[in-house]
């Protein structure tokens, strides 16, 4: 019995290496590579011309004052895009909640940012913001809120406006709907009782609406927290890092020093420090999972 106890307990991680030896192959030995190569000085054009330089690669970045202004702009890019996607979110779900004629349609218009291709959004964006032809600037000229075009993506400050406003767009849908799903499931109950004690509308959001909806907001906050800052498509599609690197996130970086200049090595460097940060988030999220199982 105790044999065949073992080898049943034993069966399901055997059936699961065939999954665990394929995700090893695409996802474990290009990091361990990755992490090996930030030690070396690795060539683009020499690749099999490997040199061992321990941590200087690090010490290096250190002083790399263009790593830590990427650093700089994505950490600015990442919490405040989720920020406003999470508020723009909690208003969405929140009239979506309520008894509206035509809800289905509303909820269905909603998800078009979070389904468009990112190259369809940005190439819209790119368009509408035009100085030249855009409807943006033409609109506004027309109401007579502007007297010259407004360069969206060639002024560094309205460009970093820009990509954070389109990474906003494209994201909140995802918000709204883990708030509207959280919302659903709240016991009317608590907001019949409430009613009765005399608590006012904002009472009872504050005091029922946002405690009940706590763990989830968290765990979509902190997943759209690793989410952007670890993208670089939305950023790179619209202003490639630009005007003047303004944009430039880690990930562009780290693209740009491989495959522009060539370093390998010091670009693997840039993209293990973003490993670092990317793990603190992560233990947060798994310090959020681990209170909600024993909640």
């Amino acid at each position: 019995m105790k044999n065949k106890k073992r080898k049943t307990d034993f069966f399901p991680y055997l059936m699961s290496l065939p999954a665990i030896a394929a995700i090893s192959s695409v996802c474990l030995y290009p990091l361990l590579q990755g992490i090996y190569l930030s030690f070396t000085t690795t060539k683009l054009t020499s690749p099999d011309v490997m040199k061992f330089v321990g941590l200087n690669n690090f010490v290096r970045l250190l002083s790399d004052k263009s790593f830590w202004s990427a650093l700089w702009f994505t950490i600015v890019y990442t919490f405040v895009s989720t920020i406003m996607a999470y508020l723009m979110g909690l208003a969405v779900a929140l009239m979506m909640n309520r008894e509206i004629r035509g809800k289905n349609i509303v909820r269905a218009l909603l998800l078009i940012p979070w389904v468009v291709p990112a190259v369809v959004g940005t190439t819209s964006w790119t368009w509408m913001l035009n100085d030249q032809t855009g409807i943006v600037n033409n609109l506004l000229k027309q109401l007579g809120l502007i007297d010259k075009s407004i360069l969206f993506l060639a002024n560094p400050v309205m460009a970093k406006v820009t990509v954070i406003a389109f990474c906003v767009w494209k994201t909140f849908p995802f918000m709204a709907l883990v708030i509207l799903a959280s919302l659903q499931s709240i016991n009317a109950e608590y907001y019949d009782a409430s009613k009765i004690d005399g608590a006012g509308a904002l009472q009872r959001f504050f005091y029922i609406t946002m405690p009940m909806i706590r763990r989830e907001s968290l765990l979509a906050v902190v997943l759209m927290v690793m989410w952007n800052f670890n993208r670089m498509d939305f950023i790179y599609l619209m202003t490639q890092g630009g005007p003047v690197n303004s944009t430039r996130v880690m990930s562009i970086y780290s693209y740009y020093t491989a495959f522009f200049r060539g370093s390998i090595g010091y670009a693997s460097t840039i993209s293990v420090a973003m490993m670092v940060f990317m793990s603190g988030f992560l233990l947060l999220y798994f310090r959020i999972k681990k209170n909600e199982v024993d909640e």
